[in-house]
């Protein structure tokens, strides 16, 4: 059966070459399959295999891609890949004739034919459509890639969608129901007297929310302009001119951190009324999930992670304040501060939740912070929450660091990012030991803002003059000021704890053509299984520029069982050591002697290893 399963990566370049040269021949014999520009078709492969009483023995006219084929001398089996599905076909030379049979057998896997045929079924018992007559419709001249079938890897799914779908055709399910929703949202809307409208996406301002937008260049007007993060402005004043009702869907960006289920490019709806309150906006959300639901083929109640959730209106509507009384059986609305303390006092374990907000002057791109403490009086509470004695551990929500004045009255610190990049499932997990965490700080932590290279200057460096900013700090950022400076941080770039232990052997280094492999054995001390994030740094001894004292060149996340051994292998290059000569405008290696550092934190260095260059 013919498949590219086994389809090394060598033979890939010969692979295409092989399709060209049959694209050519095609072509020279007046067979050019890009000029096939229509087939009718008639019928799907869902519609066939569905409803194969009343399509036995019928005509039926399909069209697809060849997934897999087997030969058997004068007769074969593939299978197709439609829209709809997949399905069989038997292609016999005595029905479709010796020219167009030999053609066939020339074929690849990935070439799009017309088919019309009969339906049968087979001994085997699959539905299946006798070919009678076939056209190539449209030549691959690219090889599915290795192990399309039932492709796994993440990455590449969401990098190359196309080959997704053909890999797992069941996906196509998700993009067509993504559709329906956001038409049940629209349809919802309009009914009930929305009018949609579109706004600009070229800004001036990166206004509406607080994040890192995408700056581009309108060239006519020499203006340089921000990729839309939210459409709010111009939604509110459309309501200012006159407008009761108006809502937008449509394509934000915003230039912050990714993955699969995070992307810096994503539709968004928002809506706004006037003469309204949040009970109404309570009840179009409920009116929207039902909409939703319903587009997506789904009742009232959903399971999600073996929990049955009932979403049957009207759905409950809460305070905080009332929810808190109802499930922890403290009325928090009836209480002072003194009670409020006695209360926690009486708890077995206080956890406290707080942070930074997204806010101007706090954590935003818009406004330096001028104070390096939490806000709205969070220090003083959490250290009267430490006096009452009782174990206590605090959770922050933020993206940035902060000063922790009460560091030694609690007994253990949880950093989480900003819900959307991190939700209170994951946390409860940890914090109920069902997860053993293996984060580590992609930041340093002063222990004042005095200690951050940014405040070791003068006022022009911080906080500028409204107009200008020097960085003199150079390429010192972050832990690299740190380190360089000999300033001692609260917590270091790249450190946190497990619930397990680790201890890291002794690393050896294998030298190839222009890189070195360095091999770190690790093994879990602890009574858990858990993750280690290996890593390693990089200094110059001895450099003509500034550089830093180190910089984190590779890092590997290893996981380990209680009692085992694992090895991280990291790889460093020729162009890991460069630095950026501005003078000759390129990257350049000095020769000389360069400190690799292991380490599983900027801090905590476990081997230091000499290279000549």
């Amino acid at each position: 059966m013919e498949n590219n399963e086994n389809l090394l990566v060598e033979d890939y370049g010969e692979q295409v070459r092989i399709r060209r040269e049959k694209l050519s021949a095609l072509t020279q014999e007046g067979k050019n399959p890009y000029e096939q520009t229509k087939f009718i078709v008639d019928t799907t492969s869902n519609e066939i295999l569905g409803d194969f009483a009343n399509y036995e023995n019928k005509s039926v006219r399909i069209a697809g891609r060849i997934l897999s084929r087997r030969m058997m001398g004068k007769a074969s089996f593939a299978h197709l890949l439609d829209s709809k599905g997949k399905i069989q076909i038997y292609v016999k030379r005595d029905n479709v004739g010796e020219d167009v049979y030999a053609e066939w057998k020339k074929a690849d896997i990935g070439d799009i034919y017309g088919i019309e045929g009969t339906v049968f079924m087979t001994h085997s018992g699959e539905v299946s459509v006798s070919v009678t007559a076939m056209t190539m419709l449209s030549k691959s001249l690219l090889p599915l890639p290795e192990k399309f079938h039932g492709l796994k890897d993440n990455d590449l799914r969401y990098r190359q969608r196309y080959v997704d779908l053909i890999a797992n055709p069941e996906v196509k399910e998700n993009f067509v129901v993504r559709s329906r929703i956001i038409k049940a949202i629209r349809d919802l809307l309009d009914s009930k007297g929305f009018v949609e409208v579109e706004t600009p996406v070229l800004n001036t301002i990166a206004g509406g929310a607080s994040a890192r937008p995408f700056i581009t260049h309108h060239n006519t007007l020499d203006l340089n302009m921000y990729m839309r993060i939210a459409p709010e402005l111009y939604l509110k004043r459309l309501i200012v001119g006159g407008f009761d009702k108006v809502y937008e869907i449509g394509k934000m960006f915003r230039n912050e951190g990714m993955d699969v289920k995070h992307n810096p490019e994503f539709t968004m709806m928002e809506l706004y009324q006037a003469y309204a309150d949040y009970n109404d906006m309570m009840d179009i959300t409920e009116e929207i999930y039902h909409a939703a639901l319903t587009a997506a083929g789904k009742g009232d109640k959903i399971t999600y992670e073996g929990v049955e959730i009932d979403l049957t209106s009207p759905w409950e509507r809460l305070t905080m304040l009332d929810a808190i009384k109802r499930y922890v059986g403290i009325d928090f609305d009836k209480m002072n501060d003194a009670e409020a303390l006695e209360a926690a006092g009486s708890a077995d374990l206080i956890i406290y939740v707080g942070g930074l907000n997204k806010n101007w002057r706090q954590d935003c791109e818009s406004g330096d912070r001028q104070t390096y403490n939490l806000p709205f009086c969070q220090d003083r509470l959490i250290t009267s929450l430490a006096e009452t004695g009782k174990p206590m551990v605090t959770v922050f929500l933020t993206g940035n660091a902060f000063a922790m004045p009460w560091i030694d009255k609690v007994d253990a610190i949880v950093q989480a990012w900003y819900i959307g990049s991190e939700s209170g499932h994951p946390i409860a997990d940890i914090l109920s030991g069902d997860v053993c965490p293996s984060g580590k700080l992609p930041i340093t932590y002063p222990v004042a803002l005095a200690d951050c290279g940014a405040h070791s200057f003068d006022t022009l460096c911080f906080p500028g003059d409204s107009i200008n900013t020097e960085y003199r700090e150079d390429i010192l950022v972050g832990y690299r000021w740190h380190d360089t400076k000999n300033v001692k941080p609260l917590f270091p770039f790249g450190y946190g704890l497990s619930y397990t232990t680790f201890e890291y052997g002794k690393a050896k280094v294998e030298v190839s053509e222009g890189a070195w492999t360095v091999s770190v054995p690790v093994t879990n001390t602890g009574s858990v299984k858990g993750k280690e994030v290996v890593q390693l740094y990089v200094g110059d001894d001895k450099a003509s520029v500034i550089r830093p004292k180190k910089e984190l060149k590779a890092f590997e996340k290893i996981e380990i069982n209680p009692g085992e051994t694992k090895t991280a292998k990291l790889t460093i290059t020729e162009q890991d050591l460069k630095f950026w000569d501005e003078a000759k405008h390129e990257w350049t290696l000095e020769p000389g002697t360069f400190t690799f550092y292991v380490a599983a934190s900027s801090a905590d260095i476990k081997q230091k290893i000499k290279v000549k260059k």
